[in-house]
């Protein structure tokens, strides 16, 4: 019964205030990442609420730790900086298949078809770059399916080689969502 906490800043990956959903598992986050979250520079203050990791610590189900994790057979994080210093993603290996959970690593498909495209918001953009290129490498050597949580349309793709370098082939895309005048509210 593991979580694995990607990072601590803004809610949409940590919504608190936290409440332990899961009161036997254990929550990992990276020692680096709460050191971050708590010592927050001007730049960051804004984005990292205590109340996303207080509880898990006063419930005593955090478990700080530092460097690439093995969560459960066949389950691992590997460290991604470049959005935060500490950024998990996740794999997911078995029978030869891999899957691979992005967070915010690239949050659209779009972000690893052009290396350059990094978010404003990522804290190092150009480890960003170096930290895409290194998941590419990697995922396209185990074929893995990839899991994009903010892409409007992509929700999972895998890389293949394109004439200009690997690009995003999708596998599961999102239905556009329409207003009653046919306007698209989900991008895409």
């Amino acid at each position: 019964n593991v979580v694995g906490c990607t990072r601590f800043d803004t809610p949409d990956h940590s919504p608190g205030p936290l409440v332990p959903t899961f009161p036997i598992a254990r929550y990992i986050c990276q020692r680096l990442d709460l050191a971050e979250a708590s010592f927050p520079n001007e730049r960051t203050a804004a984005t990292f609420h205590a109340e996303n990791w207080e509880p898990l610590l006063e419930h005593n189900v955090l478990e700080v730790v530092a460097g690439p994790q093995r969560l459960a057979t066949g389950v691992r994080t590997q460290i991604a900086p470049g959005h935060t210093a500490a950024l998990q993603v996740v794999w997911v290996e078995d029978g030869g298949e891999s899957l691979l959970f992005l967070g915010d690593a690239a949050n659209c498909a779009v972000q690893l078809d052009r290396l350059a495209w990094v978010p404003s918001f990522d804290i190092f953009p150009l480890t960003s770059m170096e930290t895409k290129r290194t998941l590419i490498d990697e995922a396209m050597a185990s074929d893995a399916l990839l899991i994009f949580q903010h892409d409007p349309v992509h929700v999972t793709g895998r890389l293949v080689a394109g004439e200009r370098g690997p690009r995003v082939e999708p596998e599961i895309r999102e239905e556009p969502w329409v207003d009653s005048a046919g306007r698209r509210l989900n991008g895409g």
